[in-house]
This record gives structure tokens, C-alpha cells and sequence, in this order.
């Protein structure tokens, strides 16, 4: 009975559990327009405190990751896809 159950909880409990790059736990790649993985530290040294700039992030959809203070990149990023229209919305400063 425990393997008929664990055979059956297995594969349906991996649904909630995201893909994992390289290993890497929880932690989803953002790619830049020209579809290359932001890296961190080359990320900071291009863009100041306060930047946000679009990048490629789940399902292609376009994000905008934001630096804060540190510096350091935001441990979110915030869709700029419209929901009623489905455009992309632009950053006003």
C-alpha cells in the first residue's frame, strides 16, 4: 500500500515544485533582450542604484528587475505585462 500511494504522490507533488537550474534551489534565471542569463555582478556594474531595466523572465514574459540600495538586485521582479490588454507597460521615471 505505501508504494502504490508513494507512486501515485510522488509524480503529483512534484507538479508544485519549480525546475531548478544547475542545481539551484528556488532560483529562476532572468536573460537579458539578447537572451543571455543575467549574471549578478555584471548586472550591478551596467545599471545604478535605482535602475530597472526589462529582461526575459518566466515563460518569456518581460520583467523588470530593479536595484536597490547595496547595491544589490530586488529578490523579486515585477511583470510589466498589462493583464486586460496583454501589452508590455513602460517603466515611467
Amino acid at each position: 500500500v505505501l508504494r502504490a500511494t508513494l507512486a501515485i504522490a510522488v509524480p503529483y507533488l512534484m507538479v508544485f515544485v519549480p525546475p531548478a537550474e544547475r542545481g539551484e534551489v528556488g532560483v529562476t534565471s532572468a536573460r537579458t533582450k539578447l537572451g543571455e542569463p543575467v549574471q549578478a555582478g555584471a548586472w550591478l556594474k551596467a545599471h545604478a542604484v535605482g535602475d530597472r531595466d526589462l529582461v526575459e523572465g518566466l515563460k518569456s514574459d518581460p520583467f523588470y528587475l530593479i536595484v536597490d540600495d547595496g547595491p544589490k538586485i530586488r529578490d523579486y521582479a515585477i511583470n510589466s505585462i498589462c493583464t486586460p490588454l496583454g501589452c508590455v507597460v513602460p517603466w515611467n521615471k
